[in-house]
C-alpha cells in the first residue's frame, strides 16, 4: 500500500482511539493493513493513557517498535 494512504489510514485510526474506541477496533476496519497499524495504535494508547507496566514488561514486538519510533527523525 501506498504510505501517503497508509498514512491516512492510520490517522483515522488514531481519531477513532482518541474518541474511545479501542485499538483492535480501529485496525479492524482496516484488515488489509491491520498488521502494519495495529501495533502502532497500541502504542499510542498506550503513551497517552499509559500501561501500568515497566518497559521490560512490554511485549517484545512493542518493545522493538517503540525504540524504532523513539530513533526516528522527526
Amino acid at each position: 500500500m501506498e504510505e501517503a494512504a497508509l498514512a491516512l489510514i492510520l490517522d483515522r485510526c488514531l481519531a477513532a482511539v482518541q474518541e474511545g474506541s479501542t485499538p483492535q477496533a480501529a485496525a479492524d476496519r482496516y484488515p488489509a493493513v491491520k498488521s502494519e497499524i495495529l501495533p502502532l495504535l497500541q502504542i499510542a494508547h498506550m503513551l497517552s493513557h499509559g500501561t501500568g507496566l515497566a518497559p521490560e514488561e512490554l511485549p517484545l514486538s512493542l518493545r522493538r517498535l517503540k525504540m524504532r519510533l523513539l530513533e526516528s527523525p522527526a
